[in-house]
């Protein structure tokens, strides 16, 4: 019984996850975050030591 219980509550939040994210890439309200920081790789990033913004 409490098996049957979690694996349907674990199943639920992976399921809502995952429409959480499908949602969120169809609709364009991703964040978009590609980096973690002050990286020089990343352009995207408004921290970044590459920014166009800084020059």
């Amino acid at each position: 019984m409490w098996e049957t219980i979690i694996v349907v509550f674990v199943l639920g939040a992976v399921l809502l996850l995952s429409v959480r994210s499908i949602y969120k890439t169809l609709t364009g309200k991703n964040d978009g975050a590609r980096c973690g920081g002050n990286c020089a790789a990343c352009s995207s990033c408004p921290t970044s030591k590459n920014s166009t913004r800084e020059k």
